[in-house]
C-alpha cells in the first residue's frame, strides 16, 4: 500500500527523485532530508519470504525490525512502537507475494483493495521478528481474499478477517 504511494508520487516521477535526492543532500541536519513518505527501503517490509505452501494457499514472511527503525524518529518518544499501518504492510506484502506465487506470476500488480476486522492485539517494538502469515480463502480472476496474521515470539500481535487484493497483468 505504501509502496504503491510511493511509486505513484515518487518512483515513476523524474521531477520528484531529483528532488528527494537534492534535499537530501541539502539538508543534512535538518528533518527535511527525510521524505515525507520515506524512503523505499524503508517500506519494504519482509526480510524474507520463509514458508510457501501452495497447495494448502499459505506463506509466511518475517520482519525482523530494524533496532533504530526510520519510523522510530518521531512516532512516540521514548517508547518507540511500530505503527498499525506498517503492520498491514507487512500482511499485505505476504499476501501480494502468496496471491503472484499461486497463479504462477500472471497477475504483475496485486493491489490491496481492502482489509476488513483489523485487531491490533501487542505492541512491536524495535529489534523484535514479526512473523506474517497468509492464507489464501477464495479466489476469482480478479480478486483474491485472505486471512492473515501476524505474531511475535508466538503472540498473535495483529490479525484481520479478511484482506482483499485486486489482481492486474500489466
Amino acid at each position: 500500500v505504501i509502496l504503491e504511494e510511493r511509486n505513484s508520487r515518487v518512483e515513476n516521477n523524474v521531477n520528484a527523485r531529483l528532488s528527494e535526492q537534492m534535499e537530501a543532500a541539502l539538508y543534512l541536519n535538518h528533518p527535511y532530508r527525510w521524505p515525507v513518505i520515506g524512503w523505499r527501503h524503508e517500506m519494504e517490509q519482509l526480510t524474507r519470504v520463509c514458508h510457501f505452501d501452495l497447495e494448502a494457499g499459505e506463506a509466511a514472511g518475517v520482519l525482523e525490525v530494524d533496532p533504530e527503525p526510520w519510523w522510530a524518529r518521531g512516532h512516540v518518544p521514548g517508547r518507540p512502537l511500530m505503527p498499525g499501518v506498517l503492520m498491514l504492510e507487512a500482511m499485505y506484502q505476504a499476501s501480494a507475494w502468496l496471491v503472484r506465487q499461486s497463479e504462477g506470476f500472471l497477475h504483475s500488480v496485486v493491489i490491496l483493495k481492502e482489509a476488513r476486522n483489523i485487531k491490533y492485539s501487542d505492541f512491536v517494538t524495535p529489534g523484535q521478528e514479526l512473523v506474517v502469515t497468509a492464507e489464501i480463502l477464495k479466489q476469482d480472476d480478479s480478486t483474491t481474499t485472505l486471512k492473515t496474521q501476524a505474531t511475535i515470539g508466538g503472540n498473535v500481535a495483529e490479525n484481520s478477517g479478511g484482506v482483499h487484493c485486486l489482481k492486474y497483468g500489466l
